[in-house]
């Protein structure tokens, strides 16, 4: 079981009204939707500390280029 004060409970009422949730439900999709988040964000660190470490880089020209992007 969660305490939370006045307000914050309020406001999980109002958003759960808003969306036909219930309280459970709407702390649930918070959770999933911040640990969805929190694995995205692991991936991105990963990524770009392979980036770095390949010596690869690619100019701002260059990804235009290979895109067919505008300037």
């Amino acid at each position: 079981m969660i305490t939370l004060n006045q307000q914050t409970e309020n406001k999980l009422q109002k958003i759960a009204a808003q969306t036909s949730q219930t309280i459970q439900q709407l702390i649930e999709s918070f959770i999933l939707d911040y640990q969805a988040e929190q694995d995205s964000i692991k991936r991105a660190d990963q990524s770009y500390a392979e980036h770095l470490n390949s010596g690869v880089s690619f100019s701002l020209e260059q990804i235009k280029q290979d895109n067919d992007l505008a300037n």
